[in-house]
């Protein structure tokens, strides 16, 4: 986590300003979600604060968000990309963009992808196969068909 906070205070990412005295802190929720390996183990804990939205007024409350904890959906910025797969064939290419990326923006190479938006991803030998194997088994075991 401090590796992260690190990689947003380069980015430059936010700015901490006072609230206004005429404004008030919107409430907010904690948010979790579990990060799976290849084999369904969980691999990660993630957990965010986000603004409860239906307290939200258009015109008073979009533009200006106060937040007691550091989360980039919550923060004001102009781009956040949270994840996202880099593949080719061509391994120094690869290699040359995530080093020009890290350079720019401090990212985080995670190493080979297993899952990508709930979907499996399998290597063989020349392809990759991607599969919603694991979303299949935790839907039936849902509903009893296991």
């Amino acid at each position: 986590m401090a590796k992260k906070i690190a990689a947003l205070v380069n980015n430059q990412t936010w700015e901490v300003v006072e609230l206004p005295s005429y404004k008030k802190v919107l409430p907010c929720k904690c948010m979790y979600k579990i990060k799976y390996r290849s084999d369904g183990s969980v691999k990660r804990l993630k957990a965010g604060l986000v603004i409860k939205g239906d307290t939200q007024r258009q015109g008073i409350d979009f533009t200006d968000t106060f937040s007691p904890a550091v989360k980039m959906i919550t923060i004001r910025f102009s781009v956040y990309v949270d994840d996202t797969l880099l593949t080719g064939n061509d391994d120094v290419e690869l290699n040359d963009l995530k080093k020009f990326l890290d350079a720019e923006f401090r990212i985080n190479d995670l190493g080979s992808a297993h899952f990508i938006l709930g979907m499996e991803i399998l290597r063989e030998y020349i392809r990759l196969i991607i599969t919603q194997r694991k979303f299949t088994l935790d839907q039936l075991s849902k509903f009893g068909c296991l």
